[in-house]
């Protein structure tokens, strides 16, 4: 499937509120969506971070680097997955 501007899929219910103060690193954890993205319950047409109150206005946003940020590679946004296998399952590799 082609995902363009105008065929995008609507914004689903959050996945995960973390608190944000300022500049920096931080981290959520977004297990329970893997999981569902995983076995099919959900389909996965990625992620999208903002504020909860963002309005779309001028200066009401929080910026992200993204992944081909070019200045400073260090800063760009990534995910990092640590997959455990349960019982009876194989060892499985991600790459997000």
């Amino acid at each position: 499937m082609i995902i363009t501007w105008n065929s995008k899929p609507s914004v689903s219910d959050l996945i995960v509120v973390t608190s944000i103060s300022g500049l920096g690193w931080y981290e959520c954890n977004i297990t329970d969506a893997f999981k569902n993205w995983y076995d099919g319950t959900w389909p996965n047409y990625g992620m999208r971070w903002k504020y909860t109150t963002e309005s779309g206005e001028l200066d009401d946003e929080i910026d992200f680097y993204s992944k081909d940020y070019g200045p400073n590679p260090a800063l760009r946004l990534y995910a990092e997955v640590e997959y455990i296998p349960g019982p009876g399952e194989q060892d499985q590799a991600f790459i997000m």
